[in-house]
């Protein structure tokens, strides 16, 4: 991989060798069927998706790109970085929300997988419990989106939220977010956020506009949806069980099978492609 990186004609005709017109460099092999489904579904030409192996590879794509080196197009996490303004290159698509899971993860995909994993019948559905979490998880996470958002953009080097949300549930059995241990972290997380700086960064995300829960961390959010899906499929059905990689998987199906106008971040990638410059 590097000695065909640092060919830079290479890289720039690599796309033929996959008879595609362009080429998507992305960071790791998780994304490269989120983005085949974004492409396939919203993009009038052909794509090659292709992993780079990591975030220091893909950096050295970007400097590449931004540079006008490489031909093609990046598709990466946003992080943080839209609250930063550094969304500069129209070549550089970014995830609606942190990452791809935030794209992934949506009522109505949970409750497909719930449905086809946990082999559960339509009036079984835990549409109403969902909806209970979901709002109750959302309203306990946005004080420790606050404080990473802050963390993030004060360079602080702080870890706020992480990628596992056990040790903060109620439980290890639980499936609810306790928001006594999340106000107790915040109490020893070692810096504090004024009413101030709280309002800013408020206005920050509304003025995008991105509701709090976009910017909750992708494997964090995951680690927590996986969390319920379990719960809810063990209460009707404890015989199934499924793992975070068939978790995974069955979200990426589910989100294919529902990424249509009527999903909440479809305009926003149907924009971003239209925006892309395609060497003819």
């Amino acid at each position: 991989m590097d000695d065909f990186y640092h060919s830079e004609d290479a890289n720039n005709i690599v796309h033929l060798f996959y008879n595609a017109d362009v080429m998507v460099y992305v960071e790791g092999e998780d994304d490269v069927p989120f983005w085949e489904v974004v492409f396939n579904s919203l993009a009038e030409y052909k794509v090659e998706v292709q992993e780079v192996g990591g975030s220091n590879e893909l950096a050295k794509y970007i400097e590449e790109l931004e540079l006008g080196k490489l031909q093609g197009v990046i598709a990466c996490d946003s992080d943080f970085e839209i609250l930063k303004g550094n969304l500069r290159n129209p070549n550089i698509i970014r995830t609606y929300g942190y990452a791809i899971e935030n794209s992934l993860i949506c009522p109505s995909t949970i409750l497909k997988v719930i449905r086809s994993v946990g082999k559960i019948s339509a009036k079984n559905i835990p549409s109403q419990e969902l909806g209970v979490w979901l709002s109750y998880f959302t309203r306990i996470m946005k004080n420790l989106v606050i404080y990473d958002v802050h963390n993030e953009l004060n360079g602080l080097g702080i870890s706020v939220v992480g990628d596992n949300c056990s040790k903060f549930l109620k439980s290890k059995k639980s499936h609810d977010v306790c928001e006594i241990k999340v106000n107790e972290f915040i109490a020893n997380i070692g810096f504090s956020v004024s009413q101030n700086e709280i309002d800013t960064i408020i206005n920050l995300i509304g003025e995008i506009p991105r509701d709090f829960s976009d910017f909750i961390r992708g494997h964090f959010l995951f680690s927590a949806v996986s969390k319920f899906i379990s719960a809810s499929i063990k209460q009707i059905n404890s015989k199934v069980s499924i793992s975070n990689d068939a978790l995974f998987g069955s979200l990426l199906l589910a989100f294919e099978n529902n990424f249509d106008e009527e999903h909440k971040h479809y305009n926003y990638y149907s924009d971003a492609i239209k925006n892309l410059s395609i060497a003819a």
